[in-house]
Parts: C-alpha cells; structure tokens; sequence
C-alpha cells in the first residue's frame, strides 16, 4: 500500500517537475539572448551617436577649412577668429593650423596649453597627406600632457593642401555621449581607438583613459574582424560581462558595450528557485503522507483514487475525501493542495509564457523596425534630390506607425514653418498649413519649444482648438511632432505624425520618430554641403573662364607599357581656346599632339611627359614652332590628381627685347674696351719721359 501511495504521490508530481523543467531551461535561454541583443542594440545606438559627434566635429572643422582666410594666409587674423570659435564648439581644446610638413603653425587654445612644434598621431596626418581626405585620429597626448583625439581636414589653395587644419577633440565629449545614455546599472560602455586605446567609458572613465582594453576584450577583437559580434569577457575590474561591440569605418573606432552575467543569470536563479522548491517540497510531503498513512486506509481508498486520478487529468479536487481517519484526512487535504498547488503553477506558467511572448514580439518589432530603417537609408542614398528623401522618410514613419497622415516641415533661415513632404494630406489642407495666419499647428510648437509635442485627443486639447476642423476633415483624433535639430543644435524644423485614433504615442514610435528626425537632419546637412560645395565650384569655373591668362587641364594618355604618350585638353578658358587658335567646345576632348600639329617644339610635349610622370612642377620658357609661326612661349605645368595644370603665355615680345638689351651691352663693352685702348696709346710716351 505504501508503494501505491508512492507511485500516486509520483505520478502527479513528475509531470509537473518535467514540464517546469522544460519551461526553466526554455525561459533561461531566452532571457540571455534576450540580454545579448540588448546590448548588441546599446552598441549600434552609442556607435550612431559617437558618429553623429564625429560628422558634427568635422562638418565645422570643414567649414572652418572654407575662409578666405587661409587662402591668403593670415594666419593671425584665422586665428582671432577662431579664438571666437572655440567656445561655441563644446568638446574642443584647441584648433591647430600645420603646415604639410608637419609644422604646427598656430595652436589655438582656450587653455594655457605649451607650444610645441611637434605633432600627436602622425600616422593620421600621413594618411591625410597620402589620400587628401578628412581624417579622425587616434588618442594622444599633447604638450601638456592632455589626452585628445585629432580632427583633422585639408585646406587647398590652388589645388594643393597649403595647411591641415587640425581640431583636439576632448575625450570627455565623447564620454558625455555614452554617458548621456542612461544605461542600466551595472552595464558599461567603452570606446576604442585603431590602435585599442579607450577614448571613453561610461564607468571610470578618468581612471582608464587611454589605457588598452582588457585582455580579453582586445583577444575578442583580434579573433573577430567582423562589423560587429558578441561574446563572454571580463572588464577591467574583473567582471564577467556579455560583450557587443560594433565597428566605425573609415576611423576603425570599436565601441563595446558589456551586460553583467549576474544580470543575465538573476531571472533563471529565481525561477530555478521557486520552481525547483516548489517541486521538491511537494514531493516530500507527497511521501511524507504516503509513509504516514499506512492504515484505515481501505475504506477511502477509492475516494484517494478518484482523487488522485483527478489530479493526473488537471481537474481540481472540490474537497478532501470524508474519513474519520486522521491519515486519511491528511491525504486528502495533501491531494486538494496538490491540484491548487498544479493549477496556480500551471498560471503562473501561462502568465510567464505570455509575458515571454509579449517580449518576443516586441523584439521582432524592433529588429523589423531596424532592418526597415536601415533599408530606408539605401533607398535615401539612391534617391536624387532633398525633397525625393525627406518624401520616403515620411512614408516610412508613417507606415512604421500605420498612420496615413504625417508632415515634414522646414524653416528656411528666418522664414516661417513650410511643408516639404507629405502623407496623406489633402492639397487643401496643404494651403491651409502653409498659411501664415493660421493657428494651432503642432509642429509650429515642436519647433518653438525645441521638444517634442503631443496632442493625445485633439478634440479635447483646448491649446489647439483650431486644429479640430483640419482633423475632422482628414480624418485624425491625435498628433505628435518631433523637432528635427541641425548638428549644431539648432532646429531646422519638425516632424509630424497623424494618428487615426485618440493616445499618445507608444515608446516605439517616439523612438521611431526620435531617429527618423536624425536621419532627415542628417541628409538636410548633407544637401545644404553639397549645394555649397557646388557653390564653390561655380566661382572658381568662371574666375577660370574670365582669366586673361591661358589656362588648361590636361588629362594622360598611357600606351600598352604604361608610359604617358599624350594628352587630352579636359579643360581649356577662353583666353587659352584662343591662342591655341581654336574654341573651348572645338578643342575640348582634343588631343595635344593633334592642336599643336607636326611642327610643334618636341620639348613642350616633353616637359609635360615629365610632369605628368615624375609629379615634379615644370616653369620654362622655350621656342614655340606650333601653327607655322616662330615664337617664345612660358610653360608652366603643375601635377593635379592623375592630370596635368597648364599655365602658358606668349612672351615673344619680352625675348626679343631681353635679347635688344643683350645686345646693347655688349656693344657697350666693346666701345668700352676700345676707348680705353685709344687713350693708353697717347699716354705712353709721357709715361716713359715721366720715368
């Protein structure tokens, strides 16, 4: 009878115990790569925003490399300027100008820092030289001992870098980014340079500045070259840590951001404990009973029975059986307890499966958001024009929030808010946004205040009353705007979404809107640089066309070997179509040997063979023969990316009078000579009657 009571007693327990096993190891699983994405997604967002610093920095050092200043080298007046510069620029030290041979020319400081000729991080400043772009260094120390990491951008004049501007991030703004992000106790985050120095931490962050990564963060690094990835390490205090890090290109910086195994593991420790307590005190009093009851048992026999077999099918037991038996009893109130006990596991197993469920697809929905974001950024990078992108960033937010109305407003300078792109938006109501005296515009709000605006139930919201006609009429009860900043923390303008029913937005849809704003800052930034640069291009295209000095652009021609045999006139002003004895659309894309023709001077063609080879400028003046004519040309030639600069003027008239003034001394010498001959002859017989 004990055994029977036993393998009743087992029979309702190791159900439980297997699928409470099952469930402990499905919810341990899941919560560490729960954690591990986590903290992949922390490092791609802290790698975003340490990116964004960077791009800001050398937006403005770019702009700086613009003045006219530098072109005409006044450096002193460059840098009163930018003594007044600095302080607007938060997480600069100090803005160096040097010379392409490294020379640091003028340090400009806020800080009493000494002067040095030399510079931090040379390799930067060759790999500046080598390929003539921007370049973000890795941290160093100055002359005073202050760590800083190098921001550097070419300044060309005439085509050739004349200074590299050079501007000293401080470590500690980068260590603002990381830290403004409100990580979870205990997670921390660090930043890497090329050469596994740490920029910043988010923990102790002065106490490891510059100092190498962990051993075994810097083997995880060495083992993976991927863009990003994950793995166990230990950080510097000797904590085990989930690890995700996430690379920058072309700068080669890592940033890492590590989750404590402690965190990771408490959820399965608790669930281990109540589960598995749980479990092995129902089993022991299940014994306990059985040992006990071991007689006047036969007469309820059959009511433990039934019991015990409602037990094993999941039904609840009404009550215990009737005895007058204590044992018996005690069995029964043991069995009722039993199925509360099952029934109260069996929902909170239910409650934590859905809470499981919820987290999964909350973390589909981000990774799907993710992954259309990240497709939203190839699209925009394809798409032609500012208006054609900042179009597809409102249809994607929209559909991300499945909304069917959404805005894009800008302001131009001082100008009042204007709509850029819509969704859904009758062109109605487009005239009436657009209109000047109208009231109760959301994102007139976003902007003034610099903050996001919600409007939960835009019936019921008296600051826009206004609103409500607008709504009723497209179709939506609530709105929220978010300001779109520009990289210097000004706000360009807002970002509006329309939603059909009356809340506030949910988490991840400000989050959603908080990066798409980003994105359209980032690409409105990008339009207005490139329609500057164009600007620039446009000047020096017409001081090029209305030079009166000869002027072309000469591209190579290279035979089977290698070798320069040619030229092609890329580019040629007015002035030089016109001594070649041609028009710039008729000598465009010509070959020289066929302008110059058969009778041309071999040493032109043989002086800009060695340009174009050896990268060495040229200035000579030589015999023209081109054209059937006789004449005395200047040549000056410069090396100019894969391409020849040609600077050459007719200077005939100049050889023929340096050769009249030739000419004329030295008749004078020979008139010279001869007068003294004549009066040494006269004067030889006083000096012999003298003697």
């Amino acid at each position: 009878m004990r055994s029977r009571l036993l393998t009743i007693a087992l029979a309702g327990i190791l159900p439980l115990a297997l699928i409470a096993g099952l469930g402990l190891l499905s919810i341990v699983s899941d919560q560490k790569e729960m954690a591990k994405q986590r903290s992949l997604e922390a490092t791609r967002l802290a790698a975003t925003a340490v990116e964004l610093e960077l791009v800001r920095s050398l937006n403005v050092l770019q702009a700086l490399s613009q003045s006219s200043l530098l072109e005409d080298g006044a450096i002193d007046s460059f840098a009163e300027m930018a003594q007044r510069v600095l302080p607007t620029v938060p997480g600069w030290h100090s803005l160096l100008i040097i010379s392409p041979e490294g020379e640091v020319i003028r340090r400009v400081s806020l800080h009493n820092s000494p002067e040095s000729s030399a510079i931090a991080d040379p390799e930067s400043f060759a790999d500046l030289l080598r390929t003539s772009e921007p370049q973000v260094g890795n941290i160093g120390q100055g002359p005073g001992g202050t760590w800083g990491v190098p921001l550097r951008v070419p300044v060309r004049v005439g085509g050739d870098i004349r200074y590299v501007l050079t501007a000293v991030l401080e470590p500690g703004a980068v260590g603002d980014v990381i830290s403004n992000r409100r990580l979870p106790k205990g997670w921390v985050t660090t930043v890497l340079d090329a050469n596994g120095l740490r920029i910043a931490r988010s923990h102790r962050h002065v106490e490891t500045l510059g100092q190498p990564a962990s051993p075994t963060l810097a083997k995880l690094l060495e083992e993976d070259k991927a863009e990003e990835g994950m793995d166990m390490t230990t950080t510097v205090e000797g904590g085990a840590v989930f690890t995700a890090f996430v690379r920058l290109y072309p700068s080669k910086w890592v940033i890492a951001t590590g989750v404590p195994t402690d965190e990771v593991q408490a959820g399965a420790v608790r669930a281990f404990t109540l589960y598995g307590g749980g479990l092995l005190l129902s089993l022991l009093f299940a014994v306990a009973a059985a040992l006990f009851a071991t007689r006047r048992i036969n007469l309820p026999m059959r009511q433990l029975r039934r019991a015990a077999q409602a037990i094993g099918r999941g039904q609840s037991v009404p009550q215990a059986p009737d005895s007058e038996i204590e044992e018996v009893r005690e069995v029964g109130r043991a069995l009722a307890a039993a199925a509360q006990a099952r029934q109260a596991s069996e929902a909170e197993r239910d409650s934590m499966l859905s809470r499981l469920e919820l987290a999964q697809q909350d973390l589909t929905e981000q990774v799907s958001d993710l992954k259309s974001l990240q497709a939203l950024g190839n699209q925009l990078l394809q798409l032609p024009t500012l208006d054609a992108q900042l179009q597809r960033i409102v249809e994607v937010l929209c559909e991300l929030h499945g909304a069917e109305h959404g805005l894009l407003t800008l302001s131009e300078g001082n100008a009042s808010l204007r709509v850029h792109a819509s969704q859904g938006s009758s062109p109605r109501s487009l005239e009436q946004l657009d209109d000047l005296s109208f009231k109760g515009r959301v994102d007139v709000d976003a902007v003034l205040e610099g903050q996001r605006v919600t409007v939960a139930d835009t019936e019921a919201d008296p600051r826009f009353a206004e609103l409500v006609p607008l709504a009723r009429t497209e179709g939506f009860r609530s709105v929220h705007a978010t300001p779109i900043r520009h990289s210097d923390g000004s706000v360009l303008g807002a970002l509006t979404v329309q939603l059909r029913e009356p809340r506030l937005p949910t988490e991840r849809e400000v989050r959603l809107a908080d990066l798409a704003s980003g994105l359209a800052a980032v690409f409105i930034d990008r339009a207005r640089a490139q329609t500057k640069a164009g600007m620039f291009e446009q000047r020096l295209r017409v001081a090029l066309d209305s030079s009166t000095v000869p002027f072309s652009i000469l591209s190579t021609l290279h035979d089977a070997t290698g070798q320069v045999t040619d030229f092609l006139l890329a580019f040629i002003n007015p002035t030089g179509a016109a001594a070649l004895r041609g028009t710039v659309e008729g000598l465009t894309g010509c070959r020289l040997t066929e302008v110059l023709g058969p009778h041309a001077n071999t040493q032109a063609l043989e002086k800009l063979v060695a340009v174009a080879t050896y990268q060495q400028p040229h200035d000579v003046v030589m015999r023209s023969t081109a054209f059937g004519g006789d004449r005395w040309v200047r040549l000056v030639a410069t090396p100019y990316e894969q391409s020849v600069a040609v600077w050459f003027a007719d200077v005939t008239e100049a050889k023929h009078q340096e050769q009249a003034i030739l000419e004329a001394d030295r008749r004078k010498d020979e008139f010279l000579a001869t007068l003294a001959h004549e009066l040494r002859n006269p004067l030889a017989p006083i000096r012999l009657a003298a003697g």
